[in-house]
């Protein structure tokens, strides 16, 4: 009898194979909201699954359904999102959507399990969108999953932040969860401020604990030259619901650090602080500084910035900026 070749992804327990257990990674806090924010607007993601999906009528309406695709014999995995594109009961396509914010080769295994159980289910063709806002993230992505030596294949859909629509700001106003999710998708120039003003607008009408949740995770997430800039333009409320959101998370450190690092909390908000004013007063007398000089400004030291402060009051334009840091 041929003895069979062994299952590289097997191993013996109590004498029976199984398969082996893919690492699961604890999903990090911005992938999660970013779920979420999709879950909530499915219907905005239309002008995504045109681009990634040719030939598909845009009239459909897409459906967020319940993602559970569970394993024999190995932990329950679901897909970030399953999107049915058509009538429930005789869908057109089916959409297996992951947000991927980090390279993780297990999902080159976990992936065709989520399409193969989706086409199981509804009957139809199944599609693989990865959402991958990294351009390192959304290369890996991108390469074919080969199933066996015959060929057969899945091509993963990958859309990188360059690939996402940018949607016009006007077009988001009163539709939150999506300015959030392209804020935190797309922010990383100064021209994409006005998606990162439009999300702040929308903020002001939440609730105090969520209105400050949002303001914690785009602050930890957005580039920090792009949200110094953004601070620039902010309304005093805005700017008081950041310091309120600053000042929590501020306390929560001092309440579980030791002295020492009470005191570097302290130092690091006043280093804020000052960046923040040196920034909005060159925006007010002379120019924004570009993300160059803004970069060379947070690495300057508490009392740099200080004199920073006073001297810019004397500038005539923005050389005179360049000349000081050049000679501090």
């Amino acid at each position: 009898m041929t003895q069979r070749a062994a299952n590289p992804y097997a191993k013996q327990m109590d004498g029976v194979p199984v398969l082996r257990q893919l690492r699961v990674m604890p999903p990090s806090p911005l992938h999660e909201v970013l779920i979420e924010l999709l879950r909530q607007t499915p219907a905005h993601l239309a002008p995504l699954l045109a681009r990634a999906l040719p030939g598909l009528a845009p009239a459909l309406p897409v459906l967020c359904v319940d993602t559970a695709a569970s394993e024999p014999l190995v932990v329950e995995r679901r897909a970030d999102l399953v999107l049915v594109l058509g009538k429930p009961d005789e869908p057109e396509r089916v959409v297996v959507a992951e947000v991927q914010l980090s390279i993780d080769r297990d999902k080159q295994f976990v992936w065709p399990q989520h399409v193969v159980a989706m086409r199981n289910r509804w009957k139809c063709e199944v599609a693989l969108l990865v959402i991958a806002p990294d351009p390192k993230v959304a290369r890996w992505a991108s390469q074919p999953i080969l199933l066996d030596r015959l060929g057969s294949r899945i091509v993963p859909l990958v859309q990188g932040s360059g690939d996402l629509p940018r949607p016009d700001p006007a077009e988001l106003a009163g539709h939150l969860r999506a300015a959030v999710f392209h804020a935190l998708v797309h922010c990383r120039e100064p021209a994409d401020l006005p998606l990162l003003q439009q999300a702040l607008d929308d903020i002001q009408t939440l609730p105090g604990p969520d209105r400050l949740g949002y303001c914690e995770i785009l602050k930890r997430h957005i580039t920090t030259s792009i949200f110094k800039l953004a601070e620039v333009a902010m309304t005093d409320i805005q700017l008081r619901y950041f310091q309120e959101a600053a000042d929590r998370s501020r306390a929560e450190g001092e309440a579980k650090g030791r002295a020492e690092g009470k005191a570097e909390g302290n130092a690091e908000g006043r280093h804020a602080q000052l960046l923040r004013t040196a920034t909005r007063l060159l925006g007010r007398l002379v120019a924004l500084p570009g993300p160059e000089a803004l970069a060379k400004m947070e690495a300057l030291p508490i009392e740099a910035l200080e004199q920073l402060t006073e001297d810019l009051l004397d500038f005539k334009g923005p050389d005179d900026l360049d000349a000081w840091l050049a000679q501090n």
